[in-house]
C-alpha cells in the first residue's frame, strides 16, 4: 500500500510540474524599464579572491545601469576584502564588513541600509549575461511579485552533477508555474525590501544557511506573490564540484537545514521525493523478480523524463538527457548518502563548520 501511495503522489507531482512548464511557454514582452523601482544588488562574499575580478566585470557589462551594488565581506580570511576595496566608491558600490557570520546575516545587514525598492541577490562565484539585471527588472514590472525566483543552471562539464541539478531546477520552475513553489536558489533571487523586512523574524537565524528557502517559506506564509522568471537572459550559471566529498558536503548542508522547515507543502514534496528514492533501494531487497524491479524503476523514470525534457529545453541542456538512465540508477543511492552524510558527517562551508 505504501508503495502505491508514494509513487502515486510522486507521479502526480512530476506531472503537475511538467504541466507548469508547458503552460508557461508564452513569450513575455519587454517593457519600458525607464520607470522602475530602485534596484539594489546584494552579494555576500567569503574567501572569493579568485572570483572577484570576474564578478565585477559582469556587473560593469550589465545593460541595465540604474542600480546600486552592496558587497558584504563575510569575514574572509583571504584577500577578498582588499580586492573589493578597489571597486567600492561608497555610492553606487558600497562595501561593508559583516557583523555576524553567514550569508543570511550578511544579506540582512545589507538590507538594513536599503530603504525601498527591489533587492537582487546572487553569489560571487556565479556567471550571468549582460541582460541579467534587465530581465529581472522586466519580470518585476510584469508581475509586481514579492519574490522573484531566477533560473539557475549548472555548467554541463560535469554531466551527472549538472543533470541532478537540472532536476532541482525543473521542480523549482514547475512548482512555481502552478503557484505552489517549493524551491528556490539564493544564487538568483529578487525580493521587495518592505516584504523582506516584514518577514525577517521568520528566517530562522539559528540556521547559518538557508537564506533562500526560509525566505520562500516566510513570504508564502505572509501571503506574498512568488513568481519564476522564465527568461533565458535571467539564467545564472554555477559550477559543479570537483570532488565527491565536496559535492556530498554541499548536498548534506542542504539536507541538514530541512529539519527546520515549517512549510507543510515543502516538507510534503521533500518527503515524497526522498521516499520514492529510498523505496527504489529497498526494492532491491524486497523484490526478487528482476522484471518486477524493472517495472518499478521504469514507472518512475517515465514520470521524470517529461519534466526533465521541458526544463532541459529552457536551459539548452538537452544533451544531459543522454545521462538520464545511468543517473536514475545512481540517484537513489546519492539521496541516501546525502542523508547519512547530513546526520553523521562534518558539514563545512568555505572553512567554516555549519
Amino acid at each position: 500500500m505504501i508503495w502505491i501511495l508514494v509513487f502515486g503522489f510522486y507521479a502526480f507531482l512530476m506531472s503537475a510540474y511538467a504541466y507548469g512548464w508547458l503552460k508557461s511557454m508564452r513569450k513575455v514582452d519587454k517593457l519600458d524599464i525607464d520607470e522602475c523601482p530602485k534596484v539594489t544588488v546584494v552579494v555576500s562574499l567569503r574567501n572569493e579572491e579568485v572570483a572577484v575580478g570576474h564578478l565585477m566585470n559582469q556587473f560593469e557589462n550589465q545593460s541595465f545601469k540604474d542600480y546600486n551594488l552592496i558587497l558584504v565581506d563575510d569575514n574572509s580570511t583571504d584577500n577578498t576584502y582588499t580586492l573589493l576595496q578597489k571597486y567600492a566608491d561608497g555610492q553606487k558600490i558600497i562595501l561593508i564588513k559583516a557583523n555576524n557570520q553567514g550569508k543570511k546575516q550578511a544579506i540582512r545587514q545589507a538590507v538594513s541600509i536599503i530603504d525601498e525598492g527591489l533587492v537582487v541577490c546572487t553569489d560571487a562565484d556565479c556567471s550571468f549575461g549582460a541582460f541579467w539585471l534587465e530581465s529581472i527588472v522586466n519580470a518585476y514590472r510584469h508581475t509586481n511579485a514579492d519574490l522573484l525566483i531566477g533560473p539557475v543552471m549548472m555548467d554541463s562539464n560535469k554531466q551527472l552533477q549538472a543533470l541532478e541539478f537540472l532536476s532541482l531546477s525543473a521542480v523549482t520552475g514547475g512548482s512555481a508555474f502552478i503557484n505552489r513553489p517549493v524551491m528556490c536558489n539564493g544564487a538568483n533571487l529578487a525580493f521587495v525590501v518592505d516584504v523582506y523586512k516584514s518577514v525577517m523574524k521568520k528566517l530562522h537565524d539559528e540556521q547559518a544557511s538557508g537564506d533562500d528557502m526560509f525566505l520562500l517559506s516566510a513570504i508564502k506564509l505572509y501571503g506574498g506573490d512568488v513568481e519564476y522568471i522564465r527568461d533565458t537572459n535571467a539564467i545564472v550559471t554555477i559550477e559543479g564540484k570537483n570532488h565527491l566529498n565536496a559535492f556530498l558536503n554541499q548536498r548534506a548542508r542542504w539536507v541538514s537545514k530541512s529539519k527546520t522547515y515549517t512549510d507543510k507543502e515543502i516538507m510534503f514534496v521533500g518527503a515524497i521525493v526522498v521516499s520514492a528514492q529510498l523505496l527504489l533501494i529497498l526494492s532491491l531487497i524486497l523484490i526478487p523478480c528482476q522484471k518486477s524491479l524493472l517495472v518499478v524503476w521504469l514507472v518512475k523514470y517515465i514520470f521524470d523524463l517529461p519534466l526533465l525534457f521541458l526544463a532541459s529545453r529552457f536551459f539548452k541542456q538537452e544533451r544531459l538527457l543522454l545521462w538520464s538512465i545511468p543517473a536514475s540508477l545512481v540517484y537513489p543511492f546519492y539521496v541516501a548518502a546525502s542523508i547519512i552524510f547530513a546526520m553523521v558527517g562534518k558539514i563545512e562551508w568555505k572553512g567554516r563548520k555549519i
